[in-house]
């Protein structure tokens, strides 16, 4: 009788046959759907548990794509909606749990069609630096398997690397180090680094920072750069870029008794390039910059300059600009809201083992190669502007 009384009311039997229609309703494919990675990109080197961003792009002609669905080894991790119409910009956040190579693909959903962007694999790796200070590793360009590296043993801070040849210059270039002058008070430093041409060998770079005295103050804060690719500068290079907040305390009791000033100290800090395998193949520095905190004055720059030829940071812009109004080879910092030329410091390179290497004198910079005077300098070479040519220094 139940039944009857059920099967007879009208809203009871549209609802029956609307789930019977849903489950048969085919989906079919749209082939007029472009869909494809905005972020990452095949080969990136990703940190187990860092979140990064997944961006799907694309366009669709025959109507607007509703949502994109994340999916990694086949599985489903998330879905985003389509938040430009007809063209798809979607993006999830997403963090990966377990070390390994994972195969990507993005499935963008317009109604009851569908369409599959192809598949990128990307390589997520454990690694740490030193206890407490996870390295953020999004580098572009791996290759070959996906290997777990094992940290090489760091020499003594201090001591001078062995089994160094001298590069010039050096791939491994810097932004300025900021610091804001102010006793007692949290201290923001602010890292960007550029790593030209690195090839496959190169995958992260970690920063070791000390006081001087030990008791002048503490740091706190991450020690290893996320690598991004950007665009080229200098021409006819590649660059990778990354950049790390360090938090610096100062003890506002280290102070003179007769005159009641802060006491000054030495920040000392270094750079080191690693490969996949956990190798040191670039080290820079040390360099050791004076840091008085006697003034609360805004952010005071503190120009790390190095010893050779032409790579001072010279402003190039005495008003504000954003990183698109910068010239090539030149960088924005986010602190002063200006461009500046991108130096080139001496630094050493980790030479090979192999018996094959000639024994050179490290990277050989063909400087003719450069047009502009931005090019030429921030490379390390000489530009004659009687001639209007880039010459060897």
């Amino acid at each position: 009788m139940r039944l009857k009384i059920f099967f007879t009311q009208p809203v009871n039997l549209f609802l029956i046959s609307m789930m019977i229609l849903s489950c048969t309703m085919p989906v079919s494919t749209a082939d007029d759907i472009e869909l494809y990675f905005g972020r990452p990109q095949a080969g990136d080197v990703i940190m187990v548990g860092e979140t990064f961003s997944l961006l799907a792009n694309g366009a669709s002609s025959g109507g607007t794509v509703s949502r994109v669905l994340f999916f990694a080894n086949g599985a489903l991790v998330g879905e985003a909606p389509n938040v430009a119409g007809e063209t798809i910009v979607a993006e999830y956040r997403w963090t990966p749990e377990e070390p390994g190579q994972y195969t990507l693909q993005f499935s963008a959903q317009r109604g009851s069609e569908y369409h599959y962007s192809e598949t990128i694999q990307v390589c997520v790796l454990p690694f740490q630096i030193a206890p407490g200070h996870p390295t953020d590793i999004y580098a572009h360009g791996y290759e070959g398997d996906c290997v777990i590296p094992t940290p090489a043993a760091s020499s003594t801070p201090g001591d001078p690397a062995t089994d160094t040849v001298s590069a010039s210059p050096d791939p491994l270039t810097y932004v300025p180090l900021y610091y804001e002058s102010c006793p007692d008070q949290t201290r923001v430093v602010n890292f960007k680094f550029y790593i030209n041409d690195p090839g496959n060998e190169v995958v992260f770079a970690s920063i070791n920072m000390q006081m001087d005295p030990a008791f002048f103050g503490r740091i706190s804060g991450e020690t290893t750069l996320a690598l991004t690719q950007i665009a080229s500068a200098p021409p006819n290079t590649k660059q990778y870029a990354g950049s790390l907040d360090m938090h610096i305390y100062f003890s506002r009791s280290l102070t003179v008794p007769e005159t009641g000033e802060g006491l000054s100290g030495n920040l000392t800090w270094r750079a080191r390039a690693y490969n996949r395998s956990g190798e040191i193949v670039l080290e820079e520095g040390p360099f050791t910059i004076e840091v008085n905190p006697t003034t609360c004055d805004g952010i005071l720059p503190a120009t790390l300059t190095p010893t050779i030829v032409s790579t001072s940071e010279a402003q190039l812009t005495a008003t504000p600009a954003s990183a698109l109004d910068c010239p090539p080879g030149t960088y924005y910092s986010d602190i002063t809201n200006k461009c500046y030329q991108i130096a080139i410091p001496t630094a050493t390179k980790k030479e090979s083992n192999d018996n094959n290497d000639s024994g050179g004198g490290g990277n050989v910079i063909n400087c003719s190669q450069f047009d502009s005077s931005n090019a030429c300098i921030a490379a390390g070479c000489s530009y004659n502007y009687a001639t209007k040519t880039c010459e060897s220094p």
